[in-house]
Formats: structure tokens, sequence, C-alpha cells
């Protein structure tokens, strides 16, 4: 099995690629976290 050597370009493009879908799992994850802390905050103010 022959590993294809990646151009710069294609592999700058890739990279690129890979960090847009990280930035916007964090930016899920955090968005998820925070709904939480907001629910919680708001299942305690009713007790």
């Amino acid at each position: 099995m022959s590993i294809k050597r990646l151009s710069t370009a294609e592999f700058r493009r890739t990279a690129f690629t890979i960090n847009i879908i990280s930035n916007k799992g964090m930016e899920y994850k955090a968005a998820s976290e925070t709904h939480v802390a907001i629910m919680n905050i708001r299942t305690n103010q009713t007790h």
C-alpha cells in the first residue's frame, strides 16, 4: 500500500477543513454546556 504524498496546497486545505470541524465541535460543546448550566439554574430557582 503506497501512501499518496499530499501537495502543500492539499495539505493546507485538509488541515483548514479539520480546523473548521474541530472549532464547530468546540462551539457546540460550549453551547450545550451553557444550556445545561442555564437549565440547572432554572431548576434550582424553582425548588
